[in-house]
């Protein structure tokens, strides 16, 4: 079991490792950091797409969890065939107690997949087990929420993070849940907290479940409270089995 420091999820799971930047979001890759330092066995490529079909059945080890799929790669990377990537969601589709959490900067690739894999296994709509995501760092890539929304899955998501800018057209109608979070790590870009605050306007309004991650930091999971309170909403009751949420004393949590 791979398990995460990120808060939002239980554990991590990659058969793919390895991406290609493709918008401001990517200049510093945190997962690029740690494949190169670490090149070898466990990333005989670095960060050069790859497929690790031998990570596929680790699902069918673990107990409930919500896990956050190829963290340390795009799922919708071109490099990755059709077949590769339906691969682990004929895992997801038979391990149904995990909620599984999929992060994308390539909608479209993403839109175009799940419109053949439905059509293959006979479903209308993707299962709510499985949660659909875009990274949406500025207000240039607004329009990756477009695409998430002509996707049929119950839970779409939104990773807000890192937030390079107020992403003041950002539409949150259809989405069950933001992810909000500042940059972290060595020459981190800074985030105004009053970018967070809109944000959290916008999903109340939308009644969108918020989580504010982090401020931007030195280091990750630095700062994460906003005025205050930590916001630490999901769209779905953990499943059963899963992890209990990591709490720092002393702060209300918004839940």
């Amino acid at each position: 079991m791979e398990d995460s420091i990120i808060r939002w999820t239980g554990n991590t799971w990659n058969f793919f490792t390895g991406c290609t930047e493709v918008s401001s979001g990517c200049d510093h890759c945190y997962a690029r950091v740690i494949a190169e330092k670490f090149r070898g066995k466990a990333f005989p490529h670095g960060f050069a797409p790859t497929w690790k079909p031998q990570k596929l059945a680790d699902p069918e080890k673990w107990a409930a969890s919500r896990v956050f799929v190829n963290s340390m790669s795009d799922c919708f990377h071109r490099e990755f065939s059709y077949d590769m990537i339906a691969a682990g969601f004929a895992v997801m589709l038979r391990e149904r107690r995990h909620q599984y959490q999929i992060l994308t900067k390539r909608p479209e690739r993403m839109r175009a997949f799940v419109s053949r894999w439905l059509a293959e296994v006979g479903l209308r709509d993707v299962p709510d087990h499985i949660w659909l995501g875009v990274t949406i760092e500025s207000d240039r890539y607004a329009y990756r929420a477009d695409v998430l929304r002509e996707i049929p899955v119950p839970v779409r998501f939104i990773s807000a993070e890192p937030l390079l800018d107020a992403a003041a057209s950002l539409d949150l109608a259809g989405i069950a849940w933001l992810i909000v979070g500042g940059e972290s790590g060595p020459g981190y870009r800074p985030m105004d907290h009053q970018w967070a605050r809109d944000l959290l306007a916008k999903a109340r309004a939308s009644k969108t479940a918020y989580f504010f991650k982090q401020s931007a930091a030195p280091r990750t999971e630095m700062g994460m409270e906003l005025d205050g309170r930590r916001y630490e909403e999901f769209p779905r009751p953990a499943p059963t089995g899963g992890p209990p949420p990591r709490q720092k004393r002393g702060l209300p949590i918004v839940a």
